[in-house]
Parts: C-alpha cells; sequence; structure tokens
C-alpha cells in the first residue's frame, strides 16, 4: 500500500507546473511537470491505496500508458512523495516516541521505527546545567538505562538552568531528586554520589558504561584529562560539553581509535591559571542549547538518523549572535594517551 507523504507539506504551482515537497524551497524537493494529468496521482494517492488499483485508477483518469504511470510511481517513490503506508503506520505504534520516530523519517532516507534493538548504558558524569538536562532528554527520547554521577546538591542558583530541579529539591542530592523526577517504566539509574579526583574514582563506571557524556568542570582541567585517558583505555565514546562566559562547547566528541583524544589538541604549555572564577556566570538557554546539541548527538550515534555528526569535532557557539564554527581536530600519531590504541 502506497500514501502521499504525510510527513511534509506539499504545493503545487499550477502556473509554473512545479510540485513542491517541504514548506521552503531551499530545503525541500520540487518536481517539474507538463502534463496536468500527472499531478492526478497525487489526488488519487491521498488514502492508501495499492500499486495495482493506482495503476488502474490512473488509466481511467488520465492518457498515461502502463509503462509511464509505473514509471512514475517509482520515480515518486524514490524522492519520496510516496511511501510505504504500512511502514508509516508501524512507526506511529509507540505512542510516546512517535512523534519522534516520525522526525527522523522525515530528515532520513527511510520510513521505519526507530526504536533502539539494545539498550545502550549511558554513563552521565555530572548533572548540573548540562548533565541534569541531557537526562531529561534523553529519558523521554527512549533511552533506559543510566549511570548518574555528580556529589552536588541541588542549591537555588541552579533552579534558572538545571530544570528537572525545583525550589521543593533545594538541599538534597541531585541525583536522588533527578532519578525520581525520571523516574518512568523500563527505566532505570544506577546511582554513584561521588567526587572524582584520580582515576580510579570513575574507572569502574566508564569500563562497564557503553557511551560517556562528561559535563564535569571540576576540579579544573584535570577532571576532563581523568575522562579521556579512561575513555581511551576501555575504547568507549565520549562527548565533552560545557561553556565559556556566553560560548556554547559541544565536544570534541572522541571515538578511540578513530579520532583524536583530548590530549592530542590540548595546549600542554598553556599559561599558567592564576586566578579562578568564584561564581561562574551561568545562563540557562545557554545550557539547553548546549544540553540538545549532547542529546541529539548521542541520540544520532545510536540511531544514525543523519549523516552529519561532530565525531572528531567540537562545535563553538556565540549565544549573543548566534555566529557559530566548527573545530575538526587531527590524531596526534605520536600522542602519549592514545597512539597506541591505534595499533
Amino acid at each position: 500500500m502506497l500514501i502521499i507523504n504525510p510527513l511534509k507539506p506539499i504545493y503545487i504551482d499550477y502556473v509554473k507546473q512545479v510540485i513542491r515537497m517541504g514548506n521552503f524551497k531551499y530545503n525541500g524537493k520540487e518536481l517539474e511537470y507538463e502534463d496536468n494529468d500527472f499531478i492526478k496521482i497525487f489526488e488519487i494517492a491521498k488514502v492508501p491505496i495499492s500499486i495495482d488499483n493506482l495503476i488502474e485508477k490512473m488509466i481511467h483518469k488520465t492518457n498515461f500508458s502502463k509503462d509511464d504511470i509505473e514509471y512514475l510511481i517509482d520515480s515518486l517513490k524514490k524522492e519520496k512523495f510516496l511511501i510505504d503506508y504500512e511502514k508509516y503506520q508501524k512507526i506511529l505504534e509507540d505512542e510516546e516516541i512517535n512523534r519522534q520516530n516520525l522526525f527522523f523519517s522525515m530528515v532520513s532516507d527511510n520510513i521505519k521505527n526507530w526504536n533502539l534493538d539494545k539498550q545502550p548504558k549511558i554513563l552521565i558524569l555530572g548533572l548540573g546545567g548540562i548533565g541534569a538536562n541531557v537526562a531529561m532528554i534523553l529519558t523521554r527520547a527512549g533511552f533506559e538505562k543510566f549511570v548518574l554521577v555528580d556529589y552536588d546538591i541541588v542549591e537555588k542558583s541552579n533552579l534558572i538552568r538545571q530544570f528537572p530541579y525545583d525550589l521543593n529539591d533545594v538541599g538534597k542530592p541531585k541525583i536522588e531528586i533527578l532519578a525520581e523526577k525520571l523516574k518512568k517504566e523500563n527505566v532505570s539509574f544506577n546511582l554513584k554520589n561521588k567526587k572524582i579526583e584520580k582515576c580510579e574514582d570513575i574507572s569502574k563506571e566508564i569500563e562497564n558504561s557503553d557511551f560517556v557524556i562528561c559535563t564535569l568542570d571540576k576540579p579544573s582541567r584535570i577532571i576532563r584529562r581523568i575522562i579521556n585517558e579512561l575513555c581511551i583505555k576501555y575504547k568507549k565514546p565520549v562527548i565533552f560539553s560545557g561553556f565559556s562566559e556566553h560560548i556554547a562547547m559541544v565536544g570534541p566528541f572522541i571515538l578511540p581509535q578513530k579520532t583524536a583524544c583530548l590530549n592530542c589538541i590540548e595546549n600542554k604549555n598553556f599559561e599558567k591559571n592564576i586566578q579562578n572564577v568564584k561564581i561562574a556566570p551561568s545562563y540557562g538557554p545557554l545550557c539547553l542549547l548546549i544540553s540538545s546539541i549532547v542529546a541529539n548527538e548521542t541520540i544520532n550515534y545510536f540511531t544514525k538518523f543523519k549523516k552529519y555528526n561532530l565525531i572528531g569535532k567540537t562545535m563553538m557557539i556565540n549565544i549573543l549572535n548566534y555566529n557559530k564554527s566548527v573545530i575538526k581536530w587531527e590524531k596526534n600519531n605520536n600522542c602519549e594517551v592514545c597512539s597506541n590504541d591505534c595499533k
């Protein structure tokens, strides 16, 4: 059974004799036609119809030959103007995430159910303005296995950017509050209320995870190196994120054996820090922007719903003017952390 693609609007320009799928020309698909009989297939296939019945009706209502109609149907299927109705209906079965699956199918080359066949174990390090929001997005996106690591309590100043928490949570451990807020059927949380200062503090959790999201910033500089070394050692993908003043930073997104690691790209001779910020400025929309991109990269890593990703890269976005830059990092073949990893 076929149906006109219900995932995108379709417009017909009768003057220019152009049919477009999508609201905008720059990201839509356009087909030119010469015979007005062409558009009758869109009228017929507004409801589900078998290929045989579609051919029969087109023969009855147009001057096209059967061969012409079969070619037209194949062309419209190839360009996704016509899609498989049964596959579309299957996407709708899971009411909780069917809108998400429809989105994936809209932007990909496939009409399919994107539910995870095997649930990965996601390790989230830090449950502040980025980590807590990432956890919230991923649980609602269909992920079910999490290890949450944080040693902090909810403070009143957190509430402008750490959206799972509220005033009633102030003074309570973040990991316990977050797990309770995000609790739902089939979702499991392994909670680790601990501070990370050396490799031994987090080695086991990284070894037993499938994907690592690091949003920690303390101890300054040291923590990222600890996580990087362990992820390289245990061959675990890791995505770092944070912000510097008004600049959102997502990445580097590291795949051991394939991309540069953090040690490849950090400047060991960086000038000495003579002062730490005592109370760091922060901004809710900036944290949500970063959280959304991190969650999007995580989802795409496991579903492959889009071809572009930030693997091996760092994206920086200026929240003040929306200027964006993406840096692709080169692997250092002499890196003392990961050079042996690819041999």
